[in-house]
Protein backbone atom coordinates (compact mmCIF):
# COMPACT_ATOMS: atom_id res chain seq x y z
CA UNK A 1 0.00 0.00 0.00
CA UNK A 2 3.03 2.49 0.68
CA UNK A 3 5.28 1.71 -1.75
CA UNK A 4 1.64 2.48 -4.38
CA UNK A 5 1.90 5.55 -3.22
CA UNK A 6 3.81 7.75 -5.80
CA UNK A 7 3.88 10.33 -2.16
CA UNK A 8 6.23 10.38 0.88
CA UNK A 9 4.10 7.95 3.07
CA UNK A 10 4.24 6.79 6.58
CA UNK A 11 2.20 4.60 8.76
CA UNK A 12 1.82 6.36 12.36
CA UNK A 13 -0.06 4.55 15.59
CA UNK A 14 -2.06 6.05 17.81
CA UNK A 15 1.16 6.45 19.94
CA UNK A 16 3.06 8.84 17.05
CA UNK A 17 5.45 5.82 16.75
CA UNK A 18 6.12 5.16 12.92
CA UNK A 19 5.37 1.63 12.04
CA UNK A 20 6.59 1.67 8.45
CA UNK A 21 7.20 4.44 5.33
CA UNK A 22 7.76 4.13 1.71
CA UNK A 23 11.18 4.62 0.05
CA UNK A 24 9.88 8.21 -1.01
CA UNK A 25 9.64 9.12 2.41
CA UNK A 26 13.14 7.28 3.59
CA UNK A 27 14.69 9.65 0.50
CA UNK A 28 12.50 12.86 2.13
CA UNK A 29 14.06 12.87 6.04
CA UNK A 30 17.34 12.69 7.35
CA UNK A 31 16.73 11.17 10.58
CA UNK A 32 17.04 7.71 11.45
CA UNK A 33 13.85 6.05 11.89
CA UNK A 34 13.57 3.21 13.68
CA UNK A 35 10.17 1.11 13.21
CA UNK A 36 7.77 1.34 16.05
CA UNK A 37 10.22 3.54 18.08
CA UNK A 38 10.85 6.82 16.23
CA UNK A 39 7.50 9.01 16.29
CA UNK A 40 6.52 11.46 13.27
CA UNK A 41 7.04 14.42 15.33
CA UNK A 42 10.87 13.50 15.82
CA UNK A 43 11.35 12.59 12.11
CA UNK A 44 9.90 15.53 10.56
CA UNK A 45 9.54 18.66 13.25
CA UNK A 46 12.36 17.80 15.73
CA UNK A 47 10.24 17.79 18.91
CA UNK A 48 10.30 15.76 21.97
CA UNK A 49 6.70 16.06 22.04
CA UNK A 50 3.77 16.09 19.48
CA UNK A 51 2.95 19.60 17.77
CA UNK A 52 -0.64 18.76 19.05
CA UNK A 53 0.66 18.48 22.86
CA UNK A 54 0.33 22.53 22.85
CA UNK A 55 -2.45 23.15 19.86
CA UNK A 56 -4.60 20.40 19.32
CA UNK A 57 -5.86 21.64 15.80
CA UNK A 58 -2.18 21.67 14.86
CA UNK A 59 -1.98 17.69 14.89
CA UNK A 60 -3.60 16.19 11.76
CA UNK A 61 -3.10 12.45 13.38
CA UNK A 62 -5.16 13.18 16.80
CA UNK A 63 -7.49 14.61 14.83
CA UNK A 64 -8.17 12.05 12.18
CA UNK A 65 -7.87 9.33 15.21
CA UNK A 66 -10.65 11.49 17.29
CA UNK A 67 -13.44 11.49 14.50
CA UNK A 68 -11.97 9.01 12.09
CA UNK A 69 -12.09 10.44 9.36
CA UNK A 70 -9.09 12.11 6.51
CA UNK A 71 -7.74 14.89 7.84
CA UNK A 72 -5.32 17.55 5.81
CA UNK A 73 -2.98 20.03 7.92
CA UNK A 74 -0.08 22.17 6.11
CA UNK A 75 2.60 21.65 8.55
CA UNK A 76 7.16 22.89 7.91
CA UNK A 77 9.16 20.24 7.89
CA UNK A 78 12.43 19.21 8.53
CA UNK A 79 13.80 17.52 5.31
CA UNK A 80 17.19 16.24 3.34
CA UNK A 81 16.59 19.40 1.58
CA UNK A 82 16.51 21.65 4.53
CA UNK A 83 12.96 21.98 5.48
CA UNK A 84 9.59 23.24 3.31
CA UNK A 85 5.66 23.12 3.68
CA UNK A 86 3.72 19.87 3.16
CA UNK A 87 0.24 19.33 2.61
CA UNK A 88 -0.20 16.59 5.45
CA UNK A 89 -3.14 14.11 4.34
CA UNK A 90 -3.97 11.71 7.27
CA UNK A 91 -6.53 8.68 6.33
CA UNK A 92 -7.90 6.35 9.16
CA UNK A 93 -7.21 1.95 8.90
CA UNK A 94 -9.37 0.59 10.43
CA UNK A 95 -9.14 -2.86 12.06
CA UNK A 96 -11.82 -5.72 11.41
CA UNK A 97 -12.93 -4.84 14.65
CA UNK A 98 -13.52 -1.00 13.56
CA UNK A 99 -11.18 0.25 15.65
CA UNK A 100 -9.29 2.92 14.54
CA UNK A 101 -5.19 2.01 15.98
CA UNK A 102 -3.25 3.51 12.76
CA UNK A 103 -3.43 5.80 9.88
CA UNK A 104 -1.39 6.37 6.30
CA UNK A 105 -0.19 10.11 6.41
CA UNK A 106 1.39 11.06 2.81
CA UNK A 107 3.12 14.44 2.04
CA UNK A 108 2.72 16.69 -0.85
CA UNK A 109 5.72 19.63 -0.81
CA UNK A 110 3.59 22.79 -1.49
CA UNK A 111 5.29 25.84 -3.17
CA UNK A 112 5.65 29.56 -1.88
CA UNK A 113 6.82 32.48 -2.98
CA UNK A 114 10.59 32.51 -3.08
CA UNK A 115 11.15 36.06 -1.57
CA UNK A 116 9.08 34.77 0.85
CA UNK A 117 10.67 31.95 1.72
CA UNK A 118 14.28 34.08 1.48
CA UNK A 119 13.08 36.65 4.00
CA UNK A 120 10.78 34.43 6.67
CA UNK A 121 12.81 34.07 10.17
CA UNK A 122 13.27 30.58 10.91
CA UNK A 123 11.03 30.66 13.73
CA UNK A 124 8.04 30.43 11.64
CA UNK A 125 6.99 27.27 11.79
CA UNK A 126 3.75 26.97 13.65
CA UNK A 127 0.60 27.48 11.09
CA UNK A 128 -0.52 30.69 13.39
CA UNK A 129 2.98 32.75 13.28
CA UNK A 130 3.18 31.87 9.40
CA UNK A 131 -0.24 33.50 8.91
CA UNK A 132 0.81 36.39 10.63
CA UNK A 133 4.01 36.44 8.43
CA UNK A 134 2.27 35.86 5.46
CA UNK A 135 0.19 38.65 6.22
CA UNK A 136 2.74 41.32 6.98
CA UNK A 137 4.45 40.34 3.81
CA UNK A 138 1.56 41.25 1.84
CA UNK A 139 0.86 44.23 3.72
CA UNK A 140 4.49 45.44 3.70
CA UNK A 141 4.59 46.85 0.26
CA UNK A 142 1.56 49.52 1.63
CA UNK A 143 1.02 52.51 2.88
CA UNK A 144 -2.17 51.27 4.98
CA UNK A 145 -1.66 51.12 9.49
CA UNK A 146 -1.07 48.08 11.07
CA UNK A 147 -1.96 47.06 14.28
CA UNK A 148 -0.68 43.80 15.68
CA UNK A 149 -2.55 42.55 18.39
CA UNK A 150 -1.27 39.74 21.10
CA UNK A 151 0.26 38.93 24.47
CA UNK A 152 3.19 40.75 25.71
CA UNK A 153 6.53 38.96 24.85
CA UNK A 154 5.48 37.23 21.84
CA UNK A 155 7.63 39.51 19.24
CA UNK A 156 5.74 42.21 18.27
CA UNK A 157 8.08 44.56 18.10
CA UNK A 158 10.24 42.22 15.80
CA UNK A 159 7.49 41.82 13.32
CA UNK A 160 6.67 45.38 12.84
CA UNK A 161 10.74 46.34 12.16
CA UNK A 162 10.67 42.91 9.72
CA UNK A 163 7.43 44.75 8.00
CA UNK A 164 9.25 47.85 7.59
CA UNK A 165 12.96 45.71 6.79
CA UNK A 166 10.25 44.94 3.60
CA UNK A 167 8.88 47.59 2.93
CA UNK A 168 10.00 50.90 0.58
CA UNK A 169 10.56 52.44 3.49
CA UNK A 170 13.37 50.41 4.59
CA UNK A 171 16.28 52.62 3.81
CA UNK A 172 14.17 55.09 6.53
CA UNK A 173 14.56 54.90 10.41
CA UNK A 174 12.44 52.83 12.43
CA UNK A 175 11.29 54.41 15.53
CA UNK A 176 9.11 52.75 18.51
CA UNK A 177 7.29 54.01 21.14
CA UNK A 178 5.85 52.73 24.10
CA UNK A 179 2.50 54.23 25.93
CA UNK A 180 2.86 52.32 28.55
CA UNK A 181 3.51 54.40 31.93
CA UNK A 182 2.48 57.35 29.20
CA UNK A 183 0.95 60.18 31.09
CA UNK A 184 -1.80 62.01 30.04
CA UNK A 185 -1.02 64.67 27.22
CA UNK A 186 2.62 63.60 26.87
CA UNK A 187 2.17 61.82 23.51
CA UNK A 188 1.68 65.30 21.93
CA UNK A 189 5.52 66.04 23.05
CA UNK A 190 6.39 62.70 22.06
CA UNK A 191 5.20 62.91 18.83
CA UNK A 192 5.41 66.56 17.85
CA UNK A 193 8.59 67.78 19.83
CA UNK A 194 8.66 70.99 22.02
CA UNK A 195 10.68 74.04 22.95
CA UNK A 196 13.11 73.62 26.21
CA UNK A 197 14.10 77.13 26.08
CA UNK A 198 13.47 80.21 24.32
CA UNK A 199 16.72 79.66 21.90
CA UNK A 200 16.01 76.34 19.68
CA UNK A 201 19.74 76.64 18.21
CA UNK A 202 21.02 76.40 22.11
CA UNK A 203 20.23 72.44 21.70
CA UNK A 204 16.87 73.82 23.38
CA UNK A 205 14.84 72.00 20.94
CA UNK A 206 13.37 68.38 21.54
CA UNK A 207 12.37 66.73 18.14
CA UNK A 208 9.50 64.89 18.20
CA UNK A 209 9.10 61.49 16.60
CA UNK A 210 7.18 62.86 13.49
CA UNK A 211 10.38 64.22 12.41
CA UNK A 212 12.77 61.38 13.96
CA UNK A 213 10.40 59.00 11.83
CA UNK A 214 10.53 61.07 8.75
CA UNK A 215 10.59 58.50 5.62
CA UNK A 216 10.21 55.98 7.57
CA UNK A 217 8.38 53.58 10.31
CA UNK A 218 6.96 54.54 13.61
CA UNK A 219 6.23 52.00 15.54
CA UNK A 220 3.81 52.92 18.77
CA UNK A 221 3.66 49.54 21.32
CA UNK A 222 0.47 49.40 23.72
CA UNK A 223 -1.26 51.75 21.79
CA UNK A 224 -4.65 50.82 23.85
CA UNK A 225 -2.62 52.15 26.85
CA UNK A 226 -3.50 56.21 25.38
CA UNK A 227 -5.73 58.56 27.27
CA UNK A 228 -8.81 60.42 25.78
CA UNK A 229 -6.47 63.44 25.02
CA UNK A 230 -3.32 61.32 23.60
CA UNK A 231 -5.94 59.43 21.53
CA UNK A 232 -6.99 62.73 19.89
CA UNK A 233 -3.53 63.58 18.99
CA UNK A 234 -3.12 60.50 17.36
CA UNK A 235 -6.00 60.89 15.44
CA UNK A 236 -5.14 64.19 14.17
CA UNK A 237 -2.64 62.52 13.07
CA UNK A 238 -3.94 59.60 10.90
CA UNK A 239 -6.70 62.31 9.62
CA UNK A 240 -3.94 64.30 7.65
CA UNK A 241 -4.13 67.25 9.97
CA UNK A 242 -0.39 67.28 10.52
CA UNK A 243 2.28 66.87 7.68
CA UNK A 244 4.13 63.90 7.91
CA UNK A 245 5.82 61.42 5.55
CA UNK A 246 5.84 57.94 7.98
CA UNK A 247 4.60 55.02 8.30
CA UNK A 248 2.54 53.35 11.27
CA UNK A 249 2.36 50.48 12.78
CA UNK A 250 0.47 49.86 16.19
CA UNK A 251 0.33 47.12 18.74
CA UNK A 252 -1.92 45.91 21.88
CA UNK A 253 -1.37 43.06 24.28
CA UNK A 254 -5.69 42.63 23.95
CA UNK A 255 -5.68 39.82 21.19
CA UNK A 256 -9.69 40.36 20.85
CA UNK A 257 -11.23 43.35 19.12
CA UNK A 258 -13.99 43.83 21.81
CA UNK A 259 -11.34 44.02 24.53
CA UNK A 260 -9.75 47.02 22.65
CA UNK A 261 -12.58 49.25 22.38
CA UNK A 262 -14.35 50.51 24.72
CA UNK A 263 -14.74 53.46 27.34
CA UNK A 264 -11.35 52.32 29.19
CA UNK A 265 -9.99 51.65 25.94
CA UNK A 266 -9.57 52.97 22.36
CA UNK A 267 -12.74 55.16 21.20
CA UNK A 268 -13.98 53.24 17.88
CA UNK A 269 -12.67 56.19 15.55
CA UNK A 270 -9.43 55.38 16.23
CA UNK A 271 -9.29 52.02 16.87
CA UNK A 272 -10.55 51.55 13.28
CA UNK A 273 -8.24 53.78 11.62
CA UNK A 274 -4.85 51.61 13.37
CA UNK A 275 -6.98 48.81 12.45
CA UNK A 276 -7.29 48.86 8.77
CA UNK A 277 -5.30 45.74 8.61
CA UNK A 278 -4.68 43.89 12.07
CA UNK A 279 -2.19 40.89 12.19
CA UNK A 280 -3.28 38.53 14.99
CA UNK A 281 0.45 37.66 16.97
CA UNK A 282 0.12 33.82 18.59
CA UNK A 283 1.69 33.18 22.45
CA UNK A 284 4.52 30.53 22.35
CA UNK A 285 1.91 28.09 23.90
CA UNK A 286 0.62 27.91 20.83
CA UNK A 287 4.04 27.36 18.53
CA UNK A 288 4.69 24.10 19.18
CA UNK A 289 6.82 22.95 16.02
CA UNK A 290 8.30 26.53 16.72
CA UNK A 291 9.67 25.96 20.03
CA UNK A 292 12.89 23.66 19.62
CA UNK A 293 14.21 26.19 17.28
CA UNK A 294 13.12 29.65 19.00
CA UNK A 295 14.47 27.82 22.60
CA UNK A 296 17.92 27.33 20.56
CA UNK A 297 18.25 30.26 18.96
CA UNK A 298 17.95 32.18 22.60
CA UNK A 299 20.04 29.90 24.29
CA UNK A 300 22.96 30.93 21.82
CA UNK A 301 22.01 34.66 22.72
CA UNK A 302 22.34 34.56 26.36
CA UNK A 303 25.46 32.23 26.38
CA UNK A 304 27.54 32.73 22.70
CA UNK A 305 30.32 32.02 24.66
CA UNK A 306 29.52 28.43 25.73
CA UNK A 307 28.37 25.83 23.23
CA UNK A 308 25.19 24.88 25.43
CA UNK A 309 22.60 22.16 24.47
CA UNK A 310 18.73 21.78 25.54
CA UNK A 311 18.41 17.86 26.55
CA UNK A 312 15.24 16.15 24.79
CA UNK A 313 13.75 15.63 28.30
CA UNK A 314 14.45 19.33 28.86
CA UNK A 315 12.98 20.63 25.96
CA UNK A 316 9.77 18.68 26.90
CA UNK A 317 9.76 20.34 30.31
CA UNK A 318 9.81 23.51 28.28
CA UNK A 319 7.20 22.65 26.14
CA UNK A 320 5.04 21.71 28.21
CA UNK A 321 5.13 25.23 30.24
CA UNK A 322 2.65 27.37 29.31
CA UNK A 323 5.18 30.67 29.39
CA UNK A 324 2.58 33.48 30.41
CA UNK A 325 5.15 35.34 29.77
CA UNK A 326 6.08 34.32 26.48
CA UNK A 327 9.61 35.28 24.60
CA UNK A 328 10.35 37.06 27.75
CA UNK A 329 10.18 34.64 29.62
CA UNK A 330 11.49 32.25 28.21
CA UNK A 331 14.89 33.97 27.61
CA UNK A 332 14.77 34.76 31.70
CA UNK A 333 14.41 30.97 32.03
CA UNK A 334 17.09 29.89 29.83
CA UNK A 335 19.22 32.29 31.14
CA UNK A 336 18.58 30.92 35.18
CA UNK A 337 19.48 27.56 33.42
CA UNK A 338 22.68 28.38 32.30
CA UNK A 339 24.02 29.74 35.32
CA UNK A 340 22.56 26.90 36.99
CA UNK A 341 24.74 24.47 35.83
CA UNK A 342 28.97 23.95 35.07
CA UNK A 343 28.79 21.78 32.19
CA UNK A 344 27.49 22.45 28.16
CA UNK A 345 24.21 20.28 28.52
CA UNK A 346 21.41 21.78 30.18
CA UNK A 347 19.11 19.18 32.50
CA UNK A 348 15.71 19.81 33.57
CA UNK A 349 16.39 20.34 37.46
CA UNK A 350 18.75 23.11 35.99
CA UNK A 351 15.30 25.19 35.05
CA UNK A 352 13.35 27.26 37.22
CA UNK A 353 11.23 25.63 39.98
CA UNK A 354 8.07 26.57 38.51
CA UNK A 355 8.90 25.10 35.41
CA UNK A 356 10.26 21.73 36.59
CA UNK A 357 6.78 21.90 39.13
CA UNK A 358 4.53 22.34 35.88
CA UNK A 359 6.17 19.41 33.82
CA UNK A 360 6.01 17.15 37.43
CA UNK A 361 1.97 18.38 37.16
CA UNK A 362 1.70 17.54 33.40
CA UNK A 363 3.11 13.90 33.78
Amino acid sequence: MLEASPLPAVIVGSDFKVQAMNDACRRLVTSKVIPGRTTCHEVFHGCPVPTGSVDLLSCPLRRCMKCRHPKQVQHYHQTAQGGGNHLVSVYPLPDRDGEVRVAMQTYHPVGEDEAFVRTMPRVARSREMREAFDLSRRVAGEEMTVLLMGESGTGRRQLAKWIHDLSPRRSGPFVSLSCVGLGEGELRVEIFGHQLSWNREADGYRIGLVDAARQGTLFIEEVADLGPRDQRTLLRLLRGEVAHDLRLICSTRYPLISEVIGPARLHPALFFRIARYPIQVPPIRRRAEDFPVLARILLAEVEPTRRMVLEPETLTALMLYSFPGNLIELRSALIWATLMTDDTSILPHHLPPRIQASSLKTV
